[in-house]
């Protein structure tokens, strides 16, 4: 996996919408029935102009979420 960008953190919080974490397990045919795991959405949390890191940051807390619904697929 490559390492995760922080665009989807810098929409969020410029637009002040809230991030979903979706999960898509690899495997998945194009075109076919998929199973798509979709978490809680979130709004980030920051205080004054947010800087690179603070993206950084709401990223990584993005793909720990996303990282928790990829355990629960795979228990389930």
């Amino acid at each position: 996996t490559s390492d995760p960008k922080p665009g989807a953190a810098l929409f969020a919080v410029r637009c002040k919408v809230p991030l979903v974490p979706i999960y898509i397990p690899e495997g998945r045919k194009a075109f076919r029935k998929n199973t798509v795991v979709i978490g809680k959405p979130y709004a980030p949390q920051v205080e004054g102009k947010p800087d690179q890191q603070q993206y950084q940051a709401i990223t990584e807390d993005l793909m720990g979420r996303i990282r928790e619904l990829k355990t629960k697929e795979l228990k389930a």
